[in-house]
């Protein structure tokens, strides 16, 4: 439309130019007056003229200025001129619409927006829950924490971590102009993994420490001289702890192997693991003067992995005889219907206290007269069971025994 306004109003300009210019023409051609001629023409040229006008007066009405521009609904808004006014028009809008509260509110991490310690703009259901704020009322938390309190100071970005309700949370803060923006998140399950892999780090080089300064002390008494006796009791010494060392560092990469490899299952007889099993500890049984027995059905198929089910049962195993009195007994019961492994023996049993923590990485029941072990041994127990989705639980009495059961 604009296109065809602007086209007839220089036809229109253009049109009064020719009349004049014809008019000119023809006064000089006929040798008539020009102003006579003018005068006849005049209804023409006035004609002229009020359209012109009428084509520069639709422009005016039909386009607004340049300071305005019109909105979907048909509405004109004023657009800036003025920094200011810019700022002020792209501002934060403290006020979401109901749409986006409602999404705010449902998300699992906290938000608040706030231009002082004290005064929130916006704050989602999460946050307020998490800290006891109520609406319309003016936010203390930051202030009564001292650390808060300083950040918010110095108005430097910065991660703060608080426990709430047994849970730990991070509360990260960053700025913009005049503004402070707080995202809480719960950071329970983070926090907890990396406290066990410091764990696991500090529990690998305590193990690894007192093999390793054994073989370096004789080492370094051979080295200096000894006579043939005490040289073959260092290199005793050395071999064994050497093996210990292999046998650690063996018992971790199992550990870590379970849940590294994502090798498909098969089907696995387990009656005749367990055999082999049993097959294979047989001197260690002879030399700790136990007796065992077993109960094992034929035909006993779980889905796993071979080296899974005979790292399971050795370990069970391995520990009953570890942890019995000379003369005792170990019983390894296992059934077709339904599929369950027992392993039960008559030794020292655990205390209640340690009942919980048995399945943890490096930890060790007393075994001052038991010999020591890595603590690695249930642990993996334990993952193999999780990775098979098995079942496992632990019956135990002080000084009378400790039975195990694996339900596939």
């Amino acid at each position: 439309m604009k296109k065809i306004i602007i086209i007839l109003t220089i036809a229109f300009v253009a049109s009064a130019a020719l009349f004049l210019g014809l008019n000119a023409y023809l006064a000089w051609a006929v040798e008539v007056q020009f102003g006579a001629l003018l005068l006849e023409l005049i209804p023409i040229y006035l004609a002229s003229i009020v359209l012109i006008l009428a084509g520069f007066l639709a422009m005016v009405l039909l386009y607004p200025s340049k300071n305005t521009a019109k909105n979907k609904d048909n509405t004109t808004r004023e657009i800036p001129q003025t920094e200011e006014e810019l700022t002020a028009s792209t501002a934060i809008k403290t006020t979401p619409c109901p749409q986006e509260k409602a999404v705010l509110d449902h998300l699992t991490s906290g938000i608040i927006i706030l231009n002082s310690p004290t005064n929130v703009l916006l704050i989602n259901h999460t946050a307020a829950s998490l800290i006891g704020h109520k609406k319309d009322k003016e936010l203390f938390y930051f202030i009564a924490d001292t650390e808060f309190y300083a950040i918010i100071e110095a108005q430097e970005n910065a991660t703060i971590y608080r426990k709430i309700d047994n849970q730990t949370y991070s509360f990260r803060f960053s700025f913009e102009t005049d503004t402070i923006i707080v995202l809480i998140e719960d950071v329970t399950r983070l926090k907890a993994a990396e406290e066990i892999k410091n764990e696991f780090i500090a529990n690998v080089t305590h193990e690894m420490n007192t093999p390793l300064t054994s073989i370096a002390g004789y080492a370094d008494l051979i080295k200096q001289g000894l006579n043939e006796d005490n040289t073959k009791k260092a290199a005793d010494t050395i071999i064994s702890q050497s093996r210990r060392l292999g046998g650690l560092i063996k018992s971790i990469l199992n550990y870590s192997q379970i849940d590294a490899l994502e090798i498909d299952p098969y089907l696995v007889d387990m009656s005749q693991t367990t055999k082999e099993s049993l097959l294979s500890l047989a001197p260690y049984v002879q030399e700790k003067k136990i007796e065992l027995k077993s109960e094992i059905e034929d035909g006993v198929v779980v889905d796993s992995r071979h080296e899974y089910t005979m790292e399971l049962i050795n370990n069970l195993v391995t520990n009953a005889i570890k942890y019995n009195k000379e003369g005792g007994s170990v019983t390894v019961t296992l059934t077709k219907s339904p599929k369950v492994l027992t392993v039960e023996d008559s030794g020292v049993g655990i205390k209640e206290e340690d009942m919980q923590r048995i399945f943890d990485r490096f930890y060790k029941v007393d075994t001052s007269q038991n010999g020591a072990g890595y603590g690695l041994g249930l642990a993996i127990v334990k993952k193999i069971a999780l990775k098979n989705n098995w079942k496992i639980s632990v019956e135990s009495v002080l000084n009378k025994g400790t039975k195990f059961k694996v339900e596939f």
